[in-house]
């Protein structure tokens, strides 16, 4: 079954899920400010809140019809009505908006909050879609609530952005709380809440994915309604468009420059966003959108993170704004993460970067160079992915890279892959590398397949491997991963195949002898050794050693 469709119309996403939320009384500051992007259910809070309270009034300066001075005053003058105000008193005061658009003028304002501030009933006016009001007219609704606003005359208002009134200095004074979006993200228990009985396991899955996001899950929701088996990383990419059409459009241009062009980054530092977006208020800039928007996650470390779906909404902005930008973008952040503290997290940015900027050559350097710190971590998956991901025409001539490409596929088990790689004309033709070939499929075998083979391979190469080695200085071959000459590398073969034909003293005997050089022996095939060792001891007797 295919899954319904967004709605098409991004205001439908609005109201996020119908749920009373967590912490749904309403504070005791005469005003209370909720800032967060569009969907983080602003309005659901402030629906919830009314429905607590004895009476209350409540306005929207909707984006999309409220746009200019005569509309705002219109709009909290039916407000003032619903509070108590008197249709006479409501009728002058329409008369006092300023005519020119751009602000409600002091007239207005003076009027309107001694007419609110005579209401003798306690009352709480919400005011919601903020962000949609000219700056001026915004400052105006500001001074009418700072002349209103009281322990019995409250006001809650909402905006995507911050607004235009020294609300810091509001909160010192115990005037204003702000609710941010941090504070309006769900909790897995009311995730699993809404996901109901039948979804509740996907509900870690769901928690992950949205980031608690209130229109995220309900995108998730109404698709899984529809198709449970739903592949939960796809359900919300639909609302990159409504990130597009609701979050994005109310950022200031200069801060739209720094989130697209840094859009290509996975978790980075500010030194990184510096570098890619040329801005040296890069910092400042995501640390304010990160607060605003709560899109963009501050981790342990330091570095910033976008939320997926923000990620690639910039990303759709930038290929619209810069598109030939691209590739120089991924270079520099290359040449930044470079710079940065050698670390593997950097390693991996830059090769990631590299890849992605199409500077091929760049890229296979910097793989011959740090294998063996791939190697040490483990992530010699992420070697031959990243070399697959290069065109062959750019490495495979190469007979170094063609080596390590095989050995890589052998340390992660794709055998296939690292046989087919060891028998490439590119090796054939080097005699050099056809014998650390040979060798490699002798590491491949002692373990498991054909030790006699390993043992017959080792003993036919192990004079040229011994000359490779004291050619060191002249030749071109990568050593063997994990050792510090080929011929270790075949003594080591020759233990392993030992120990795999029962000859237990023999390779007993080997390993004691290799384990003198353990400082040309990398940890892994250390731990390999010793563990056979052991073994081969038990098998004769010597389990107290």
């Amino acid at each position: 079954m295919t899954p319904p469709a967004a709605p098409s119309h991004p205001r439908a996403w609005s109201g996020g899920p119908t749920l009373v939320r967590r912490g749904s009384v309403l504070g005791p500051t005469p005003l209370t400010v909720l800032v967060a992007p569009a969907g983080f259910g602003k309005t659901t809070v402030m629906e919830s809140w009314r429905a607590e309270q004895a009476r209350t009034a409540l306005g929207s300066f909707d984006a999309f019809y409220r746009t200019n001075s005569m509309d705002a005053g219109l709009v909290l003058v039916d407000c003032a009505v619903a509070l108590g105000v008197a249709d006479t008193t409501a009728r002058e005061v329409i008369g006092l908006i300023h005519p020119d658009g751009d602000a409600l003028g002091r007239e207005f304002v003076d009027h309107l909050a001694a007419s609110l501030r005579d209401v003798p009933d306690p009352f709480v006016c919400f005011l919601d879609d903020l962000h949609g009001l000219p700056t001026e007219t915004a400052r105006d609704v500001g001074r009418l609530v700072s002349a209103v606003a009281d322990e019995q005359h409250r006001f809650v208002a909402a905006s995507r952005t911050e607004p235009p009134w020294p609300v810091a200095r509001w909160q010192v004074a115990g005037f204003a709380a702000v609710v941010t979006a941090d504070q309006l993200r769900l909790t897995q228990d009311e995730i699993a809440t809404l996901l109901g009985p039948d979804l509740a396991h996907l509900t870690p899955r769901a928690l992950e994915v949205t980031e608690g996001w209130p229109a995220a899950l309900e995108a998730i929701r109404w698709r899984l309604t529809a198709a449970p088996g739903l592949d939960l990383d796809t359900a919300v990419l639909d609302l990159v468009d409504y990130v597009a059409a609701e979050v994005l459009p109310v950022l200031p241009p200069e801060e739209m420059h720094v989130l697209t062009r840094t859009s290509i980054l996975q978790p980075f530092p500010p030194t990184i966003a510096v570098a890619v977006s040329g801005s040296s208020a890069a910092g400042a800039v995501l640390e304010t959108v990160r607060r605003r928007t709560s899109l963009i996650t501050r981790l342990d470390d330091g570095r910033l993170r976008y939320h997926p779906i923000l990620r690639e909404a910039l990303h759709q902005g930038l290929t619209r704004t810069e598109p030939d930008r691209e590739l120089d973008l991924q270079l520099r952040a290359a040449d930044a993460w470079l710079d940065e503290p050698d670390s593997f997290t950097a390693l991996t940015n830059a090769v990631d970067h590299l890849i992605e900027g199409r500077a091929w050559p760049r890229a296979v350097e910097l793989l011959r160079r740090r294998v063996a710190d791939l190697d040490r971590k483990s992530r010699l998956d992420r070697f031959v992915e990243w070399l697959d991901a290069v065109p062959g025409a750019r490495w495979r001539d190469d007979a170094e890279m063609m080596l390590l490409y095989s050995w890589a596929n052998l340390r992660i088990g794709r055998a296939a892959r690292a046989l087919e790689a060891l028998g490439d004309r590119t090796i054939a033709e080097n005699p050099d590398a056809a014998v650390v070939a040979r060798l490699t499929y002798a590491w491949m075998t002692s373990w498991d397949t054909d030790p006699d083979e390993a043992l017959r391979l080792c003993a036919a190469t192990r004079p040229a491997l011994a000359a490779l080695d004291e050619a060191a200085a002249r030749r071109v071959l990568p050593r063997f991963p994990g050792v510090s000459s080929f011929a270790l590398a075949a003594d080591i073969a020759v233990a392993q195949s030992h120990m795999l034909l029962g000859r237990f003293d023999d390779a007993a005997d080997e390993i004691v002898r290799l384990l003198r050089h353990r400082a040309e022996i990398s940890p892994m095939p250390q731990f390999a050794l010793c563990g056979a060792l052991a073994f081969a001891r038990a098998v004769g007797g010597e389990c107290a050693d």
